[in-house]
């Protein structure tokens, strides 16, 4: 996150299915949410914590995660092609999924 605190702090709610297409939610810390099939579409989070939410089903076509960090989160209904993750901080497991959802053959060795 940009500064030490966030402006902004959302913990352990459900906001299954809810439409926040195109807000703003810099510096926001989102902590054990469900927002499993929730429309994110176009929301900005640019140096937000979202941190072990159910994202699973949810709609991210150019939601913008720049500097978001997303340890722990269900990344799969994440669009490689239309997301902005650019200096995001995920987990090895959730780096391993992401580079298997683009077609690479991941092995130990």
């Amino acid at each position: 996150m940009s500064s030490q605190h966030p402006e902004t702090t959302i913990t352990r709610a459900d906001w299954y299915g809810r439409r926040l297409e195109r807000e703003r939610h810099a510096d926001t810390l989102f902590s054990e949410l469900d927002l499993s099939e929730a429309d994110l579409t176009g929301a900005k989070c640019r140096s937000g914590s979202i941190r072990n939410a159910d994202l699973s089903g949810a709609l991210l076509h150019n939601a913008d995660f720049t500097g978001c960090d997303l340890r722990g989160s269900d990344l799969s209904a994440i669009e490689l092609k239309t997301i902005h993750l650019k200096d995001a901080v995920i987990t090895i497991d959730q780096t391993i999924f992401i580079a298997e959802a683009l077609g690479l053959d991941v092995r130990l060795k």
